[in-house]
């Protein structure tokens, strides 16, 4: 068995890259959260990538609408083939969401519903059976969420999981649950996968600084076979599923690290995933709005090793290829309204330190206000 081939599957299955995300203790409108000033009431964002050598331009419209509270009512998703996906969002008398549907123009494909209970906690999340599901406890002084997303998937189906914002992501088992644990400032310190037995594969940790910004993540791989489809564990006996299971707890395991500038914006993330080092920094303007992003890869030989399996479960490198560094430089200009809202931006990219910066993509935004 070409075993590279098998852990660049693995690789997919248990972590993957996400966005990072700066985690604090004030509570944020929506509109808050998606970085806009004042009282804006509609917010549309035409996006044009611009061609490259194997893509024709192409162009999208994204359309996001507020209450006077900042709550989002509609986000709009306009395709280059004229086609829309709406998502509407319900409140109740007391601004609570009770309703998330979504679905192609004027029809309702999927939707989630939210209960509380009589304290107002939030206490479900459920969707039409086969959907994702959450249910809320609070026991001991503690919360806690479970997740059962994506419960019926085909069998051969991969099942990914990226833990509240983090980095760091687990293959799921089918079948499998993810809990997480909120300290008593509300925040996630720490996620578990188990799978349907109740057995766990894996856990997150995150901790955070005194101004309440996430210093990092950190992943443990208990039982990592587990999270193998159960399509490619049929495949492997006894010793052979030990011992990729061996391989990919040593080989997957990851962790991140967050520096904050004196304004506590994320300016350095620094990903330990597997066999790559990924260290991004970012700059930004006076508006707290990124104006640069540096990406630097860097891989280990194991990246690029070829293994061989016996039926005796032994893994042997064959072949190793030099593991080539990787880095991009992308960088942000803009044009702004009097509330200090972006109503243009530009992004250049580049590939490498001597090339010059080309066009990547432009934005513009129309916003009403209240």
């Amino acid at each position: 068995m070409r075993s590279r081939v098998l852990a660049l599957l693995i690789a997919n299955l248990l972590l993957l890259p996400a966005y990072p995300q700066t985690v604090g203790t004030k509570e944020m409108s929506d509109r808050e959260k998606d970085g806009l000033h004042g009282p804006v009431k509609r917010c549309t964002e035409h996006r044009t990538y611009h061609s490259q050598s194997s893509q024709p331009e192409q162009s999208t419209t994204h359309t996001t609408g507020y209450d006077p509270a900042g709550n989002l009512l509609l986000t709009t998703y306009s395709n280059p083939d004229g086609s829309h996906w709406n998502t509407r969002y319900t409140y109740d008398e007391q601004h609570r969401l009770i309703s998330r549907s979504s679905g192609k123009g004027n029809e309702t494909t999927f939707e989630s519903t939210y209960s509380y209970d009589s304290s107002g906690r939030l206490t479900r999340i459920h969707s039409r059976p086969g959907d994702p599901e959450a249910r809320y406890e609070y026991a001991n002084g503690q919360k806690r969420k479970i997740e059962k997303p994506q419960p019926n998937l085909p069998p051969d189906a991969a099942r990914s999981w990226s833990w509240e914002g983090s980095s760091l992501s687990f293959g799921l088992p089918d079948e499998g649950t993810i809990t997480t644990l909120y300290d008593d400032r509300d925040r996630p310190i720490t996620g578990e996968v188990r799978d349907a037995s109740g057995q766990l594969v894996g856990r997150i940790h995150r901790t955070y600084d005194q101004q309440g910004h996430a210093l990092g993540d950190k992943s443990e791989l208990i039982n990592s076979h587990l999270a193998l489809p159960d399509t490619l564990r049929s495949q492997l006996n006894e010793a052979q599923l030990k011992s990729v299971g061996n391989f990919i707890a040593q080989a997957f395991s990851g962790e991140v690290s967050n520096r904050y500038d004196q304004h506590g914006r994320l300016i350095e993330e620094r990903q330990v995933i597997g066999t790559e080092t990924r260290i991004t920094t970012y700059a930004y303007n006076d508006h707290n709005d990124k104006t640069e992003e540096l990406v630097a890869v860097v891989q280990t030989a194991l990246a690029t090793t070829d293994f061989s399996l016996d039926d005796q479960g032994n893994m042997q490198p064959s072949t190793t290829k030099p593991a080539t560094p990787y880095i991009s430089e992308i960088h942000y200009a803009y044009e702004y309204d009097d509330y200090g809202n972006w109503t243009r931006q530009t992004i250049t990219d580049r590939f490498s330190p001597d090339a010059p910066l080309t066009p990547r993509a432009t934005l513009t935004r129309e916003l009403t206000y209240y």
